[in-house]
């Protein structure tokens, strides 16, 4: 009689077997079809309640008579991936036929990069520890219970860790000592961690980690944390605790749980070597910035800057440490920081670290003085001349500069900035436009910001409207520089109170960019129905009076509403959204509710939203289109792409 394939007895026998070391509660439920699992086991509690944990299985057998020390399996990469991908974990059940041991281990608690990986398939090994005994079923509760509570939002603190050394005796020192020195490191973050030796069932086992004289091996709820390579070799044993602990915090912070790992990164890492390991400074970096305390992160850098090895690291700290703040508070702290760092680079600094903190210094600064920013911007370049080939430095000293007015000065420093060949400036040029506009140079302007537009494939709605109200301000007061005189212009203006035409010009013969000007020129055109010329002068007015959101609320009214005006509403409305922000919506249903009776208002402004929506989604096919309710209740279609078409309906 024909007999059944040597390979579909073991897998029979290996399921039978698998069923029988199950608790009689557990449920197996074999797959059918077979998609890469064998079948999936659902925990009963010992009344037969379900409990909600779940574990797929993956069956492997073999009826060879030697069982290696190790024994393993052979995994395609492909498949190790899959069962890695899936949302309930997966359980490998290695069937030996002749001795009838059976072996289990989780997929997600083997590191494929340290424990053999090939380069298309894994070899799967099974520790000795790993057959199945009386505890084993109790075992796998607690790791679904703790994987169940890893996945979670946060951490219930302290979270219980238990530390396994393989071998009585690490390199010379006594496992129990070497348990103990880890305790006490964790003492001081003792709210966060607490260390037990073994097997402490007490909690769920949430951190487990294992020592070897090959590595240390932090595991997560079963799954793989973080791996330190020894190699053999014998570790630092004053700094191993500190180590061990940092590598915890480096798990933690992988699977998400950043809070507890930055509160033990920053109570450990300055006793542990791993800062000197590359493989992992930068992941400590995050663990310490995580706990977001800029005082002690600052202090730390400080420290570690007197070791050598580490200066590279405290300045690496330092810097994100200054960009953390979020809080006025905070932000003082780093402000007296860095003016001490200043200080004390001053007497026992090179002149590259001198530039150094005062170029830190001047970052910081532009929050609360641009003057005060600028003076030691220009002292870092004094100290060391090559920040002047520097790009980004002549591009944050030109900032400062326009923003004091400095019109001419920020001209000359953005120049210096596209001069230096730096990639990825097309924005100065528009922002060298924008100089040699404030600086009276309106022909070059309009020259800088065209330019501009011409280099990018979505030009910054601002930028083609300032080209657009230069060149009507030239044609209108038909100059194309001027020296202007901001100081005599307003004085003048306030002290007229008429709204006539050539008073106005007048006013702004003496200073063209006159926004007060330009918004009483605006109500004087629309109300002779020079709506091109009203338009053009509101524009001009929020653009130079930015606070002003009335004079955007009658630009955006008029280019809604004159079918010539209207291919500029993109435009207009999305540059006085940038500037107003959602303030903007407040103001315009202000300015609808004094429209004449009848007029949508709440339609209105719910349309100018949906618009804004549109235009905040960049298209990546086809054109963004807005269909919207115009004067006497006509639909038309609008292009929301830069310098839009308009087609009615």
């Amino acid at each position: 009689m024909p007999e059944r394939p040597r390979q579909h007895r073991l897998a029979n026998d290996s399921r039978i077997h698998f069923e029988r070391l199950l608790p009689e509660a557990w449920v197996f439920r074999e797959e059918h079809p077979d998609y890469g699992v064998d079948g999936e086991v659902e925990v009963f509690d010992g009344e037969g309640s379900a409990t909600g944990l779940r574990f797929h299985v993956q069956l492997k057998a073999t009826d060879a008579m030697d069982l290696d020390e190790e024994p393993s399996v052979r995994l395609s990469r492909e498949t190790f991936e899959y069962y890695e991908s899936l949302d309930l974990p997966v359980l490998i059940v290695f069937f030996h036929s002749p001795s009838e041991k059976t072996f289990v281990r989780w997929v997600h608690e083997f590191d494929s990069y340290y424990g053999g990986a090939g380069e298309r398939t894994i070899a799967f090994p099974f520790p000795l520890r790993s057959e199945w005994v009386d505890s084993t079923a109790d075992k796998i509760v607690d790791d679904l219970q703790a994987q169940r509570i890893l996945k979670s939002a946060s951490l219930p603190l302290p979270i219980q860790m238990t530390v396994e050394v393989t071998e009585d005796e690490f390199h010379g020192l006594a496992a129990a000592q070497l348990v103990a020195r880890i305790r006490v490191a964790a003492q001081d973050a003792w709210a966060t961690i607490q260390v037990s030796q073994g097997t402490d069932q007490t909690r769920p086992r949430m951190v487990h980690t294992v020592i070897s004289e090959d590595a240390v091996v932090v595991n997560l709820a079963g799954s793989h944390g973080a791996t330190l390579q020894l190699n053999g070799e014998k570790p630092n044993l004053s700094s191993l605790q500190n180590d061990v602990l940092l590598l915890v915090a480096v798990a933690l912070s992988r699977a998400g749980h950043l809070s507890p790992a930055s509160g033990l990164a920053l109570v450990v890492v300055e006793g542990s070597t791993l800062l000197r390991d590359q493989a992992f400074s930068a992941e400590v970096l995050r663990c310490i910035l995580g706990a977001r305390r800029t005082s002690e992160l600052l202090e730390l850098a400080e420290r570690m800057e007197g070791d050598e090895d580490l200066r590279g690291f405290a300045r690496t700290l330092e810097m994100s440490s200054i960009l953390l703040p979020n809080n006025p508070h905070e932000e003082e702290t780093v402000r007296e920081f860095l003016r001490h760092k200043v200080e004390l680079v001053e007497v026992q600094g090179s002149e590259g670290e001198q530039a150094m903190a005062h170029y830190n210094l001047a970052n910081n600064l532009r929050q609360v003085s641009m003057f005060d920013a600028g003076r030691h911007y220009v002292q870092a370049a004094r100290l060391d001349e090559s920040y002047w080939l520097r790009g980004y430095f002549c591009r944050e000293l030109a900032g400062v500069s326009f923003d004091l007015h400095r019109y001419s000065c920020a001209k000359r420093l953005y120049k210096m900035a596209l001069d230096t060949g730096e990639p990825g400036q097309e924005e100065v040029v528009a922002l060298l436009a924008d100089s040699a506009m404030h600086a009276g140079d309106f022909e070059e302007a309009v020259e800088g910001f065209e330019k501009y537009a011409d280099s990018v494939d979505h030009p910054n709605h601002e930028w083609i409207l300032k080209s657009w109200v230069l060149k009507g301000l030239m044609s209108l007061l038909g100059i194309q520089k001027q020296n202007r005189d901001p100081l005599v212009a307003r004085r003048l203006l306030d002290q007229r109170e008429d709204h006539d035409e050539e008073p106005l010009r007048s006013i702004l013969a003496m200073d063209a960019l006159c926004g007060r000007a330009w918004d009483r020129l605006g109500t004087l055109y629309h109300r002779d129905g020079r709506v091109t010329d009203a338009i053009g002068a509101y524009v001009l007015s929020g653009l130079l009076d930015r606070w002003n959101l009335e004079v955007w609320c009658d630009a955006i009214g008029i280019s809604l509403t004159t079918e010539d005006l209207r291919h500029m509403f993109p435009e207009i409305l999305s540059t006085a959204y940038e500037i107003g922000g959602d303030r903007l919506f407040e103001a315009l249903a202000s300015f609808a509710g004094h429209q004449p009776e009848g007029f949508p208002a709440k339609e209105f402004v719910n349309t100018i939203g949906d618009c804004l929506g549109k235009m905040s989604r960049r298209a990546t096919s086809g054109p963004r289109v807005m269909r919207m309710i115009g004067p006497e209740n006509k639909i038309f279609q609008l292009d929301l792409s830069p310098v839009s078409g308009v087609d009615g309906e």
